[in-house]
C-alpha cells in the first residue's frame, strides 16, 4: 500500500543485533522513488528463537523420523505451513521437495495430509504460501513463494519414505507383488527407470532379484506408470547374467523421459518352467491331431497360453498360417476346450488382422489378471496344400466329390461355369 508519506531511508543494512532501526547503516539522500518497506511480526509467545538456521526443515513426528507435522526455519525461528491449496495432489513437488530436503527417500504417490496437531507445541504460519515446480528443488525457500492468507486450521503434514538401501527395488502402482512399476534405491532415494530402453532381459533382472522366475517376465510401459519419483535410471542394457538390476550397463544421466514412461514388469512365479523356445513361437497343445489344440506362444524363454477374451477366427487363422496350416478356414474354441494349460496367460485382447504374419505382431494386452487357464483359448486349422495339387471332397466315395485345388496353399473350389467333361 502506497501512503502520502515521504521516504526517510533506503538502503538499510541491518545485523540483527541492533535494538533500533536507525542503528541500522541506511542511506537518508537522493531517493527518487523507492517502493515501501512491509514486514510480518509474529507474537512473541509463538515465535521463539529455535536452535535452527535459516531454511531448516524438520518433521515433528507421529510414527518415526519421516512422519509428522512440516516445520520450515525462517529467520531462526521454527514455523508451521498452513495446509491449504498449493498442498493438494496437484502440487506433489512442495511434498517431494520439503522430504528431499529432510534427506528422506520418497514414496511414490503424494503424502501430504491435513491435520492440526493439537497434541503437539503450537507454532505460528509461516509468512508464505510455496509453489514448487520441480521436485528435484533443493529447498522450499527456493520455490515460488507468495505471501499467505491461510483460511485453514490445519497444518502440513507429510509421509516422507522408509529408508533404502542403494541398489534395492521393488515393484508398485499395481497393488499385486509380481506386477508394477520397477522402482529402485539409488543413494538412499527411491526412483523409477526409464523404459525406452527396457527389454524382457531387463525384466528377468528384475524378477530374478526379486525373488520370482527369471522366465516369462515381460517388460511393460505406460501400464502402471504416473510415479512422481524422479528417474534413477537411464538407457537400460541388461545382459541376463546380472544378479541386480543395477548391475546392468546403465546411464544415470538426466534424459528427457516422460513419466508415462516409467518402466513396469510382469514377473511369473517360481513354478513358471523355463524352454529353449524363441520369442513369438506358437505351438498346438491338448489336440487329437496336430493341426488342433491350446493356443501357447513362448515369451522370454517360458512356454503360456492366451486368454479368449476376443479371441475370433481372424486371430486363429493367424495362429495356422504361423504354423503353416492354411491361412483361412479355422475354427476357434474356447473356455480350455483343449485342456488347461499350467504356465502363464500371457496375452488377452489379442487382435489379429490378415495383414499380421505372427501373433506376437498383432495387437494384444498383457494385462491378464482376469485370465485364468479355464479361458484359454484354442483353434482348429486346416492342413496345408502344395500349389496345384487337387483332390475331391465330399461324402460319395473316394472317385467321385467336388473339385478343389491348392492356390497359394489353400484348397480352393472350381466355378462351374463353363464346366466340361473334358
Amino acid at each position: 500500500t502506497t501512503y502520502n508519506l515521504p521516504v526517510h531511508i533506503s538502503d538499510v543494512n541491518c545485523t540483527g543485533s541492533e535494538e533500533d532501526l536507525l542503528q541500522c547503516s541506511y542511506n537518508e539522500h537522493g531517493i527518487s522513488y523507492c517502493n515501501d518497506a512491509s514486514v510480518i511480526c509474529q507474537e512473541v509467545s509463538l515465535a521463539k528463537a529455535g536452535n535452527c538456521s535459516h531454511g531448516d526443515s524438520r518433521v515433528n513426528g507421529e510414527n518415526g523420523p519421516s512422519t509428522g507435522r512440516l516445520e520450515l526455519c525462517y529467520n531462526n525461528a521454527w514455523f508451521a505451513l498452513c495446509y491449504d491449496y498449493p498442498w493438494g495432489n496437484s502440487y506433489y513437488k512442495n511434498v517431494y521437495v520439503s522430504c528431499n530436503g529432510l534427506g528422506l527417500p520418497l514414496r511414490s504417490e503424494p503424502m501430504s495430509y491435513a491435520k492440526t496437531f493439537e497434541e503437539l507445541p503450537q507454532l505460528p504460519w509461516s509468512p508464505f504460501e510455496y509453489s514448487c515446480s520441480s521436485s528435484t528443488t533443493a529447498s522450499l525457500l527456493d520455490c515460488h513463494l507468495s505471501k499467505e492468507s491461510c483460511s485453514s486450521v490445519y497444518s502440513v503434514g507429510v509421509e516422507c519414505g522408509d529408508i533404502c538401501h542403494n541398489g534395492e527395488i521393488r515393484l508398485a502402482g499395481s497393488g499385486y507383488d509380481r506386477f508394477g512399476r520397477v522402482e529402485v534405491c539409488i543413494n538412499g532415494t527411491w526412483g523409477t527407470i526409464c523404459s525406452d530402453y527396457m527389454d524382457n532381459t531387463g525384466a528377468s533382472v528384475v524378477c530374478r532379484q526379486l525373488g520370482y522366475s527369471e522366465y516369462g517376465a515381460i517388460a511393460v510401459t505406460g501400464v502402471y506408470a504416473e510415479s512422481k519419483l524422479p528417474f534413477h535410471i537411464y538407457y537400460l542394457n541388461c545382459t541376463g547374467m546380472e544378479q541386480k538390476l543395477v548391475e546392468c550397463p546403465h546411464d544415470s544421466l538426466n534424459y528427457n523421459c516422460y513419466y508415462s514412461h516409467d518402466a513396469s514388469v510382469i514377473c511369473q512365479d517360481n513354478l513358471t518352467v523355463g524352454s529353449s523356445c524363441g520369442d513369438g513361437e506358437i505351438r498346438l497343445v491338448g489336440g487329437i491331431a496336430a493341426t488342433e489344440g491350446r493356443v501357447e506362444i513362448c515369451i522370454n524363454r517360458a512356454w503360456g497360453s492366451i486368454c479368449q477374451s476376443s479371441w475370433s477366427t481372424s486371430d486363429s487363422n493367424v495362429v495356422c498360417s504361423q504354423l503353416g496350416y492354411q491361412p483361412t478356414g479355422s475354427m476357434v474354441f474356447n473356455y480350455g476346450y483343449f485342456g488347461f494349460g499350467n504356465g502363464p496367460v500371457f496375452m488377452t485382447n489379442v487382435y489379429c488382422d490378415e495383414t499380421k504374419t505372427t501373433v506376437l505382431d498383432c495387437g494384444y494386452k498383457t494385462n491378464t489378471l482376469s485370465c485364468g487357464h479355464a479361458m484359454d483359448a484354442g483353434v482348429a486349422c486346416l492342413d496345408s496344400c502344395k500349389d496345384g495339387d487337387v483332390r475331391l471332397s465330399g461324402p460319395s466315395s473316394a472317385f467321385a466329390g467336388r473339385v478343389e485345388i491348392c492356390i497359394e496353399q489353400t484348397w480352393t473350389t472350381v466355378c462351374d461355369q463353363f464346366w466340361e467333361i473334358e
